[in-house]
């Protein structure tokens, strides 16, 4: 019995390691975005100010009505970007601009029409505002409510701190194991996050964070509020505000959720080891790269 015991406990050993070695040395799920997208010239003019930029579909006048009046309460300047209508998409348009090999390897599925556009028009708001003169971007889809009051306050104390944050989430799901960088004045948090989170109704970026975004956005490997977590592949400090959380998706359902889908393959079992490979992976690199944001914060 001790013999079989010491055997079996030998061969666990070689498991874990080969476990580890899967998991750490595996080049899977680490760095998986590409910089495809050629760099704007810098601009090295003075930037100021903050810009709101709401996403709207043209054929959806009735969302813009229902965000309009309280994004301009937040007193910042407002511009309206046409969203990208996925369903109009040709083939041809899907195929250059989407990776369908391996956002179907490593997320699972195929995207819907509505959320390859949804992704193109957060694109599309980010190099709307590189083009601008402003400093900061805030970014709002058509179906967001909010304190235009307490959100003005919060902006105005991030502006305070750009050396805390690159980008802040201001809308999400999940509850991230946020570890608090600063209390805000009206007792908001700006936080990391340590486990996954994901929405995009509301969100906050700088102008690095804006050039490194579109700098790998293409082609499309996975969701927007997937593809921006992903920090440590942007070297940039993803954030969030907690306490409350400040922005609600409030206007009916979705119409991502109601557009239709790309035809799937099968699924291989290598894709499956794969996908699962790639998820331990981000997982392991999403806590120890924003613990590293937390313990390196100035403001900790």
């Amino acid at each position: 019995m001790k013999k079989f015991i010491k055997s079996t406990l030998a061969k666990l050993k070689w498991v874990a390691v080969a476990a580890l070695i899967i998991v750490f040395g595996y080049p899977g799920g680490y760095f998986v975005l590409d910089s495809t997208q050629p760099v704007a010239e810098q601009d090295n003019s003075p930037k100021a100010g903050v810009g709101v930029y709401v996403i709207n579909l043209d054929r959806s006048k009735e969302r813009y009505a229902y965000v309009k009046d309280n994004l301009h309460a937040l007193g910042f300047p407002v511009e309206r970007i046409s969203g990208i209508d996925g369903v109009k998409l040709s083939e041809q348009e899907i195929s250059a601009t989407v990776d369908l090999n391996f956002y179907q390897s490593f997320m699972g599925h195929l995207p819907n029409l509505g959320m390859i556009g949804s992704y193109l028009s957060h694109v599309k708001s980010w190099q709307t505002f590189l083009e601008s003169n402003l400093e900061y971007a805030v970014i709002f889809e058509d179906d967001v409510s909010f304190d235009a009051g307490k959100l003005r306050a919060v902006i105005e104390d991030l502006k305070k701190t750009p050396e805390l944050w690159d980008m802040v989430n201001l809308q999400l799901i999940h509850n991230g194991f946020p570890l608090t960088i600063k209390t805000l004045p009206n007792s908001e948090q700006l936080v990391v996050y340590l486990t996954e989170v994901t929405h995009a109704g509301g969100y906050i970026l700088n102008r690095q964070a804006a050039e490194r975004l579109v700098a790998k956005a293409l082609p499309m490997k996975m969701p927007h509020d997937h593809y921006w977590t992903r920090a440590w592949e942007f070297d940039m400090k993803f954030t969030g505000i907690e306490n409350p959380r400040l922005v609600q998706q409030t206007f009916g359902s979705s119409i991502v959720d109601h557009t239709p889908n790309l035809s799937e393959g099968t699924m291989t079992p290598l894709q499956y080891i794969r996908r699962g490979i790639y998820r331990v992976q981000s997982y392991a690199i999403r806590f120890l790269y924003n613990l590293k944001v937390y313990l390196t914060s100035p403001a900790v």
